[in-house]
């Protein structure tokens, strides 16, 4: 709790536009819809959720439900996913993702990049990048968050949020929220500071209504 006080004053002395506008990912936060996020396998699929990272009641976060067992490898049908268009150099990518208890499948979540020399995530890619976590835990808000690097002719990345289901047979939930990866050279962020700057964004949003 101290942590999040600490990164809540950090928020509030920078300013909120700078941080929102490096992020290259669009809807990061879930607020009330997951689009553009989107799906290309049946075996998955993406619902908004009412619960919030950072505990606010005006936003949530994207509930995403596997049916099959993941191999580990960065297919564009394992998750949730949106194509991101950038430029070769170095990125740092996080996100928080909560387990709930008292499902009959277990969960390893990740984050998948795939890069593309297209600016659609078309073709075959040029290489692909994992940002995985150690130990999963259920009914706690964790990290998934590493430095990764656009290969040279990158134009594009799919960033893909998998639940990665371990068993055969039933299926598993895993919620995602604060998706973040900001431009080359943007602030690398723990999971309080980011819970701070949801919940920095929202006061702002509701004092401006």
């Amino acid at each position: 709790m101290k942590s999040l006080f600490a990164a809540l004053a950090i928020a509030l002395a920078v300013p909120w536009t700078g941080w929102a506008d490096s992020n290259l990912v669009v809807n990061g936060n879930f607020d009330t819809v997951i689009a553009p996020w989107l799906s290309l396998n049946p075996n998955f699929s993406g619902d908004w959720n009412s619960m919030d990272s950072a505990g606010q009641q005006d936003s949530g976060s994207a509930s995403v439900t596997s049916n099959q067992v993941d191999d580990g490898s960065a297919s564009p049908g394992s998750g949730i996913l949106q194509c991101i268009q950038l430029t070769p150099g170095s990125y740092h990518v996080s996100a928080l993702y909560f387990i709930p208890s008292g499902q009959d499948r277990s969960a390893d979540p990740d984050i998948a990049i795939p890069w593309f020399d297209t600016t659609n995530c078309t073709g075959v890619g040029i290489g692909q990048t994992l940002v995985p976590q150690v130990t999963p835990t259920t009914d706690s808000w964790l990290q998934l968050a590493a430095d990764v690097v656009a290969p040279a002719g990158a134009k594009a990345a799919n960033v893909i949020l998998r639940p990665r289901k371990v068993e055969e047979g039933g299926s598993v939930a895993v919620l995602f929220d604060a998706v973040f990866l900001p431009e080359p050279g943007g602030t690398a962020l723990g999971a309080a500071a980011i819970a701070a700057l949801a919940i920095r964004r929202r006061m702002l949003s509701c004092r401006a209504s």
